[in-house]
C-alpha cells in the first residue's frame, strides 16, 4: 500500500508540475493560465462555445465567462449562434484577435510538439495510453460520471 500512495504522489507531482509549466510560460508569454485556455482552445477549434473551453480545460463556467466577455470587449472575439438548438453562442477570433493570439499559442504548440517529438511515438502513445485508461478506471472506482455535472 505504501509503494502505491509512492506512486500515486509521484503521478500527481508530475501532472502539477505540467500545469505549473504552462502557468510559468503563460506568463512568460504575457497572459495568465486561463486566458491561455481560453486562446488555445478557440485557436485551435477555430470557434467553440464556452462550454467546450470549460470542458476541454476543466475551468470554471465563470472564469471562462469573464474571460470571454473581456476579450469580446476588446474586439479579440466575436459571436455566432450555433445551428444546434441549446448550443449556445459560437466564439471565434476576429482579424485583430487572432493577430493577438497565434504568436501566443503557437509558441505553447511548439514547445509541446517539439516535447513529442524528443519522447518519440511510442513513448507519446504509451502516455496517452496509460493517462487515458487511469482516468477511465479512476472515473469507475471513484464513482463519477463527469458527464452530468
Amino acid at each position: 500500500m505504501q509503494k502505491i500512495q509512492h506512486n500515486i504522489n509521484a503521478l500527481f507531482n508530475h501532472f502539477n508540475e505540467i500545469i505549473g509549466l504552462y502557468r510559468q510560460l503563460a506568463k512568460r508569454l504575457g497572459v495568465g493560465y486561463n486566458t491561455l485556455a481560453v486562446l488555445y482552445c478557440i485557436y485551435l477549434n477555430q470557434q467553440c462555445t464556452q462550454k467546450m473551453i470549460c470542458e476541454s480545460w476543466w475551468l470554471p463556467k465563470q472564469t471562462v465567462n469573464n474571460l470571454t466577455q473581456e476579450m469580446l470587449g476588446k474586439g479579440w472575439l466575436e459571436q455566432a449562434d450555433d445551428a444546434s438548438p441549446g448550443r449556445g453562442k459560437l466564439l471565434r477570433f476576429t482579424a485583430e484577435g487572432l493577430a493577438f493570439a497565434e504568436p501566443i499559442v503557437q509558441a505553447v504548440m511548439q514547445a509541446e510538439q517539439a516535447t513529442f517529438t524528443a519522447l518519440g511515438d511510442e513513448r507519446c502513445e504509451a502516455i496517452i495510453g496509460f493517462t487515458a485508461r487511469y482516468a477511465e478506471l479512476f472515473k469507475h472506482y471513484s464513482d463519477l460520471n463527469t458527464d452530468t455535472e
